[in-house]
């Protein structure tokens, strides 16, 4: 009779719901300007009622930053910081990013990336000793939920109008945000004598489902139940979410040979595969900081406050905790890298309305991008009346994404291993999840949902048999639970 033992973890990969429909039934005061799709703005004039200018916005980074240029030598792939002229040069194309889809969690907006062909090939999953399809593609759950990418300005959600989008159809909309050059703090780049080889990174695979799904309900505050595998992909019963990566806490200000090292001994893989290997030649230290312009320009008072809120790094913490959680770039996200903070520089914003502006314009007193009124980021949003966001499901799970879990040896920040995976897969004759009654345990678990109303959510637990010595299969962890 086999044995079985439970393993308690946090996963490394979590979701984030995207719930338009939800978002504007549970958060009736801002439905019109934030929840609803179309409403683009005409952009050959400033509107009444908005403003234009800029803040200043500062990430300081508490993990080493993987970023920049990527390079191939033979079979062996490189990358190292970007330098122009022997300058250290960071794209502000990677603070828009950050800000974009920071904004589109907030929001819950539409995919603003997300790959239409791929995900509109059907998915299948391993059923007895053949494979069965599932009854629906990605693109139709994301469909059916409305946070497919936008192909027109009738479909453009919060994220589109504010950022842009250019849609298969021709239809196109340009951003209202610029971001500057972006400085970098000195002796900021660090290097060693030989390239550093980063575990494997490879993302969560679609057809594992329960990475990206979480169940269709009219509130999300709820616990999911464990549906059939052929369930999965339906839009009757699923949504889709956004994987996304919870912070490591243990490795906040480590160095980047110690995270590695803390990853190995979790149980994570190093293997010497040169096709998936990156090797890191150069990087950005802990402790440096990055600092750039935000400009926008023609945008409400809602519009910017969703923007600021999570430039708070007060927002970034989960009720019942005290620390701050963390925003994430560059590469190695899974491993704990690119944590950063994200402040906006003495708590300012320089904002000029478009009244202002068609006063100064009709007085010959002033121009657009000449006088700024100084407001702080506290006084907007308490104007914006956006209220508390942190009681709305999408945001306690990008709360919790960001603030993460720390990463102790009773029970590590981890993916599944193969032999959780097997057991997770096991089925009744009927497809079923099967139940182990001995153990009180039921499969076709999924990473415990981090929207709920808890303070703490608790650890994900799951099944491995228990085998001699001779016979323990290959424990690694996998990028996904198929």
């Amino acid at each position: 009779m086999k044995q079985y033992r439970k393993n308690t973890f946090f996963s490394a990969v979590n979701r984030i719901p995207r719930c338009p429909e939800h978002a504007s039934d549970k958060d009736k005061d801002h439905n019109v300007e934030i929840y609803t799709s179309g409403n683009t703005p005409n952009l050959d004039h400033l509107h009444a009622g908005r403003m234009s200018g800029y803040f200043d916005l500062e990430l300081q980074a508490h993990t080493p930053l993987i970023i920049g240029k990527q390079t191939e030598q033979g079979k062996k792939r490189f990358i190292e910081v970007q330098k122009i002229e022997g300058k250290p040069f960071i794209s502000p194309s990677m603070i828009k990013g950050l800000l974009s889809s920071t904004y589109e969690r907030v929001t819950s907006s539409r995919f603003r990336i997300f790959d239409t062909p791929t995900h509109s090939t059907p998915l299948s999953y391993r059923a007895g000793k053949g494979r069965k399809t599932y009854s629906h593609t990605p693109y139709e759950v994301a469909k059916s939920a409305q946070v497919q990418p936008a192909q027109s300005h009738n479909e453009a959600s919060a994220a589109e109008r504010l950022f842009g989008f250019v849609g298969t159809t021709g239809a196109a909309l340009r951003g209202r945000l610029k971001i500057g050059p972006v400085s970098i703090s000195q002796d900021a780049i660090a290097n060693n004598h030989k390239p550093i080889a980063l575990p494997p990174l490879l993302s969560p695979k679609p057809s594992s489902g329960r990475r990206f799904l979480f169940e269709r309900s009219k509130s999300l505050n709820t616990e999911e139940s464990h549906l059939k595998r052929a369930l999965l992909f339906d839009p009757g019963h699923f949504l889709l979410g956004e994987a996304a990566y919870p912070t490591h806490r243990s490795c906040i200000d480590q160095s980047l040979e110690e995270i590695i090292r803390k990853h190995c001994n979790s149980g994570g893989d190093l293997t010497t595969n040169e096709s998936v290997e990156l090797h890191v030649k150069s990087w950005i230290k802990e402790q440096s900081t990055l600092k750039c312009r935000v400009h926008f320009e023609d945008i409400s008072l809602k519009e910017l406050t969703f923007l600021l809120w999570p430039l708070v790094p007060e927002n970034l913490t989960p009720s019942g905790k005290e620390n701050f959680g963390f925003h994430k770039i560059g590469i190695g996200k899974p491993l704990g890298l690119g944590l950063v903070t994200a402040r906006i520089i003495n708590n300012f914003v320089y904002v000029q309305t478009t009244e202002e502006l068609t006063s100064g314009y009709k007085n010959l007193s002033c121009v657009l991008g000449i006088e700024y009124e100084e407001k702080s980021v506290s006084q907007l949003i308490c104007e914006a009346n956006i209220g508390d966001l942190s009681t709305l499901p999408w945001i306690r799970a990008f709360q919790w994404i960001a603030y993460g879990f720390d990463d102790t040896e009773d029970t590590p920040v981890r993916y599944i291993n193969l032999e959780e995976n097997k057991v997770n897969n096991e089925t009744t004759d009927d497809g079923s999840p099967k139940y182990f009654a001995d153990s009180k345990w039921r499969a076709g678990q999924a990473p415990r949902p981090l929207r709920l109303n808890d303070t703490t959510p608790t650890p994900d637990v799951f099944l491995e048999e228990v085998k001699d010595e001779k016979s323990k299969g290959d424990r690694k962890q996998v990028d996904s639970v198929d």
